[in-house]
């Protein structure tokens, strides 16, 4: 299977934002396709990391904390 879908779980202030949509996937077909990862802060909190979880693709065993998304 050559799909990897992306969601993301924070990692200390778990619910200081949100995110749409809650999964990306990108396979041979849409690789190319621009894919736009939307997250609105919805109170005030301390900075935190939006962790990726890959799932399929060959991603699973990725150290995911490397690609987190720093939110200040």
């Amino acid at each position: 299977n050559d799909t990897v879908t992306i969601q993301w779980k924070p990692r200390e202030c778990t619910d200081c934002f949100t995110w749409t949509p809650k999964q990306l996937s990108f396979n041979t077909e849409n690789f190319q396709e621009r894919q736009i990862l939307k997250i609105t802060r919805v109170k005030d909190g301390s900075p935190t990391n939006l962790i990726p979880v890959f799932n399929g693709g060959g991603f699973d065993s990725v150290v995911a904390e490397v690609y987190s998304i720093i939110i200040q």
